[in-house]
């Protein structure tokens, strides 16, 4: 078979393989990050202007250091709002073009170490598949907020392969203009794509110049460019980042997080090749003590020394096992606080990895003298077994519950996977199942606050606020926020403590004046409370008004401000508020607020206040 022939039916097999193994991954719902970064995200739904979609607000919901991810993700949600079906097809098709992309780029590799052009067509073939199976790769591919990991490894592959068709063709200037270009988008989709430049610099001086005067002489301008794109994921970190607002972590706790990391990377290593058990999310307890990671760490210093052995003796080695640890440095050394250790963090890594493996067992089956046909027949069999395991994986992420209680079951001691199976089952109508995960991410973390924020409003609904208010007390005194007092202000007023349940409305719009549900809480409460002494009708306009003014259009703030205008005797006034919150709620298909607001309005124009 001609080589070029051998080349595309290679093409054809990669996508339709990796298609049928990530086939039955289309139908899984929005996890963990993705409530936030897409769920509840209001910058993704602004595609009409490109400038917009790449300059995302400086916010922990946005995407905003990964600006290329946001305009993707705008996509999406134009092409069919939050049906989770199209961002896990996009998500699919970055991991098969990331693929193809690999492929693309070793054949070039392997024809500069001296394959011949069907052998290195052959080897490439079979290291992009191997990848493009393995179960690793699927805390990315099946992740919508990971895609970043998908592009960075595509467009690092990408800007490469770019860089080695500049080596040697005419057309120079175009590839390079193209490997600029994918570095660029690389930059807009993760931060870890900062060490690009550096790798570039050392594939090119390794494979394509035969000395750095050479380097730079012919492609002085080109590295000036690639460093040029860095400024863009500099400059939205600068806006905004998760990992500088951990800048000053005391030292103790970055010990902490390194100790923590050399476990972990021992563990991601060793899922390369033994890809069991995988865990979605390992949460975000630390490890305090050297002694409990000095085997881990001696063996990670061990292969950074061979790594940099290799690349002085072994270059080609050396330069896979340098792209390895260069992409996971910037998760090591740029803390990530809630999220330590993360499976989809090797996505790109990955591939490197399999390279080394695949290539390692060719110089072995050399040496032993195996069959030609020997090692791609085992190689094979292992692309269908790990292809089999990819594909069951997948039907793990069909749902939140099953996909948490999967990582229950690999590492229990996670206390955010209860958090979020709870969550999952709570909006399944699992209530009782629901509050047992909420208590048992408790006893292992009692100070997670957002967990006891949760309880309680499940214990509320229950009309158990005695036990609501415990959590919420306990909440506040970790963290006073504007929500917290608030919610904790509700729980009181419904047990009748109405002075206590002011106060903590009165601490909550102090902590945040700009948190309209804390000033409609409290305007609800000076309206309506049970306790003379703590209505006050004129301060409860006051305080819906405001609400008004941060949240207009509101049906629920507009119910409280007709309230205390009623409160305050003006009820021509309050009637004209309750019908206009009434529409409202009508348009917004609120049946239940509907309900209520309609007979508040019968009140009012009776001339009667209501009362709570």
């Amino acid at each position: 078979m001609k080589p070029a022939l051998s080349v595309a039916g290679y093409v054809f097999l990669l996508a339709l393989i990796g298609g049928l193994v990530y086939q039955n991954a289309l139908d899984g719902p929005f996890v963990l990050d993705d409530h936030d970064s897409i769920v509840g995200n209001p910058a993704i739904r602004r595609l009409n202007s490109l400038s917009a979609a790449l300059n995302p607000p400086p916010a922990e919901c946005t995407f905003c250091t990964r600006p290329f991810i946001n305009l993707t993700i705008c996509a999406n949600y134009a092409w069919g709002a939050l049906n989770p079906r199209a961002y896990h097809l996009t998500n699919i098709a970055f991991h098969l073009a990331a693929v193809l992309a690999l492929f693309g780029l070793l054949g070039r590799v392997f024809r500069r170490l001296g394959l011949a052009d069907a052998e290195a067509a052959k080897w490439s073939f079979l290291c992009a598949l191997i990848w493009a199976v393995h179960p690793l790769a699927t805390a990315a591919a099946n992740y919508p907020s990971q895609r970043a990991e998908l592009a960075v490894g595509l467009f690092f592959f990408l800007m490469l392969y770019g860089l080695d068709r500049a080596g040697e063709t005419r057309h120079a200037p175009l590839w390079l203009a193209f490997s600029v270009f994918a570095c660029l988008l690389g930059m807009g989709s993760k931060e870890n794509m900062i060490v690009a430049p550096g790798l570039a610099l050392t594939y090119d001086r390794l494979f394509l110049s035969r000395s750095w005067k050479v380097l730079f002489r012919r492609r002085g301008l080109y590295y000036a460019a690639l460093l040029a794109t860095a400024s863009w994921p500099v400059y939205r970190h600068w806006l905004y980042s998760p990992h500088l607002q951990h800048a000053g972590l005391h030292a103790d706790t970055w010990w902490d997080y390194l100790f923590t990391q050399a476990w972990g990377l021992n563990r991601l290593i060793r899922l390369v090749i033994w890809p069991h058990p995988l865990v979605f999310d390992y949460g975000s307890v630390l490890i305090r003590s050297l002694a409990e990671v000095w085997a881990p760490a001696l063996v990670l210093l061990i292969l950074l020394a061979v790594t940099g052995w290799a690349l002085f003796r072994r270059p080609p080695w050396g330069f896979a096992g340098l792209c390895f640890f260069s992409f996971l440095a910037p998760s090591v050394f740029f803390p990530a606080i809630g999220q330590p250790i993360a499976e989809h963090r090797m996505y790109a890594p990955l591939a490197f990895a399999l390279v080394l493996i695949v290539m390692g067992l060719r110089l072995l089956a050399q040496s032993w003298k195996w069959p030609a046909a020997g090692l791609p027949v085992l190689l094979g069999l292992a692309a269908l077994s790990l292809g089999l395991t990819t594909r069951y994986r997948n039907t793990i992420y069909r749902s939140e519950a099953a996909l948490y209680t999967d990582s229950i079951a690999h590492w229990p001691i996670n206390a955010r996977a209860y958090y979020c199976r709870g969550v999952a089952r709570v909006l399944a109508g699992d209530a009782a199942g629901g509050l047992a995960d909420y208590s048992r991410a408790l006893e292992i973390m009692p100070h997670y606050v957002k967990c006891r924020i949760s309880r309680a409003a499940l214990l509320a609904q229950q009309q158990r606020f005695e036990a609501a208010l415990a959590d919420l007390d306990r909440a506040a005194s970790m963290e006073p926020t504007a929500h917290v007092l608030a919610f904790r202000g509700h729980v009181l007023s419904r047990l009748k403590r109405y002075p206590e349940a002011a106060d903590s409305l009165e601490q909550a719009v102090r902590s945040d004046p700009g948190e309209p549900k804390a000033w409609s809480a409290l305007a609800w409460l000076r309206a309506t409370a049970g306790d003379e002494a703590v209505r006050d009708g004129t301060r409860a306009v006051r305080s819906a008004e405001k609400a008004a003014q941060l949240q207009p259009g509101d049906p629920a703030v507009l119910d409280a401000l007709a309230a205390a205008l009623a409160e305050a005797g003006r009820f021509d006034e309050a009637i004209a508020t309750a019908g206009l919150a009434l529409e409202l709620a009508r348009q917004n298909k609120d049946d239940a607020l509907t309900d209520q607001i309609t007979v508040r309005l019968a009140s009012f124009r009776k001339g009667i206040p209501w009362r709570d």
